[in-house]
Order: C-alpha cells, then structure tokens, then sequence
C-alpha cells in the first residue's frame, strides 16, 4: 500500500512539474490567459500628454523685433526692471510710467504681436478690470519724453485699437468699430493679437484678425515703435514687422 502511494505521489509530482514548465514556456510565448497588448495601444499607453503650445513660426515677409533691439526711456534707475525678456517674451511691471521702444525707425508695414495682462486675482470689478492698460506707440518722434510725439494704437481693454495723438501731434480721423472690439477681444489675462497696417500715415488696427479702426493718413509716417508700461502688469510676445512691398 505504500509502495502504491509513493508512486502515486511521484507521478503527481513530475505531472505538476511538467505543468509549471509549460505554463511558463506559455507566458513567456504571450499564450498566457491575458491577451498581448497590441502595437497602437502599447504606444497609447506609453503616449506622454504635451499640454506645450505649438511652436511659433514667423511669417514669410516678417523679421522679429527683438528684445536686444529695444531700449527703455526713461533709462534710469527707477526703470531697469520694469522691462525684463523671458523667451520670446517682454514682460513688463507696469511701473514707473515708462517705454520701451526700438532703436531703429519703420515706415510703412505691417507690425504684428500678441499682449495680454497679468491681473491681480483679488481684482473682480469688470470695470477695473476693462481699465488694464497699455499702448503701442508708432511714429515716436524725438526728443524722447512721457509721452513722445506719437500716434497710439490703444492697448487698454475697454479701448483696444483705438488711435489717439500724443506728445502733441495732430489727431487723426478714424473709423471705430466698437461691436466688432466687443466681440472680437479676449478677457483680461488672454493673449489678444494685434495687426497695425500702415500706409502713408493711415493705420488700421485689428484685434484677432477683425478690424476695429481704420484711420486717415496723418502728418506722422515713419519713427520709432514703443510699448507703454501704464501702471499694469502685462506680457507682449512675437514682435514682428514686415515692410510694404
């Protein structure tokens, strides 16, 4: 009776030996009970989220402005970091009253670039909110001062692509879309970008690709491109220009 029993325990032994064997040639086969994961939906799996923005490429025609090109006015002590550059990008403290303008003159062209605030999250009164300022100064004249003889292209919310005189220059007519303005600009603290055409002193500006002012020529038609720090936090990126052909 024992005799039987070893034996009986002996060919269990191998059987299940025989078993764990096959089972692990199995496995390692893939013919295990868990199906293979296919090609598409390993890469799936192993896909990393890339929540970076898209490169930006500049269009054919245009040269950036860089920061390295730019100089701040007033330059003194009170201003040396009211302008810094990340990136691509000017970031500005909105304090003392200053610009930061180009060391070169334009003309005729086209100027392209996005902006947007940095508001302080405790401001909630859309009013306050829609008086976030800046302008784009073009045709700065000199002698620099604050402000420069200039013709702006509004950069403040709640008048965003406006055309007003400074520095004493003379107004000029323009054309304003306020309907268009409203639906066409981003909030507070969205990037919004801005295309300045100017031809012979007449510029038309246009938020996100809608015009929203067109002027008549003036007695300003060339001079040097300024950004204004008006007392609020704000970011401009992708400067760009190209000349009229």
């Amino acid at each position: 009776m024992k005799s039987n029993l070893k034996t009986t325990l002996s060919i269990d032994c191998s059987y299940r030996g025989k078993l764990w064997i096959i089972s692990s040639v199995l496995l390692v086969l893939g013919c295990g009970s868990q199906p293979p994961v296919s090609t598409t939906e390993s890469q799936r799996q192993q896909a990393v989220p890339n929540d970076s923005p898209p490169a930006f490429t500049i269009e054919e025609g245009f040269s950036p402005i860089a920061f390295g090109d730019m100089a701040v006015f007033p330059a003194d002590a009170t201003t040396t970091q009211t302008w810094t550059s990340q990136g691509d990008e000017f970031l500005c403290t909105g304090k003392p009253k200053c610009y930061l303008h180009t060391k070169a003159p334009y003309g005729d062209g086209t100027l392209r670039f996005d902006y947007k605030f940095e508001p302080d999250p405790k401001i909630t009164d859309p009013a306050k909110l829609a008086g976030h300022n800046t302008g784009v100064l073009l045709f700065i004249q000199e002698p620099h001062a604050v402000w420069p003889k200039s013709i702006e292209v509004q950069g403040k919310h709640s008048e965003m692509g406006q055309l007003r005189p400074n520095g004493g220059a003379v107004a000029v007519e323009f054309q304003d879309s306020p309907e268009v303005r409203e639906s066409a600009r981003k909030p507070v603290g969205e990037w919004n970008s801005v295309e300045i055409v100017t031809k012979a002193g007449a510029i038309t500006a246009s938020i996100n690709g809608q015009v929203v002012a067109v002027g008549q020529p003036g007695e300003l038609t060339s001079g040097l491109i300024g950004l204004q720090a008006e007392g609020h936090r704000l970011r401009y990126r992708h400067l760009r220009f190209a000349p009229a052909q």
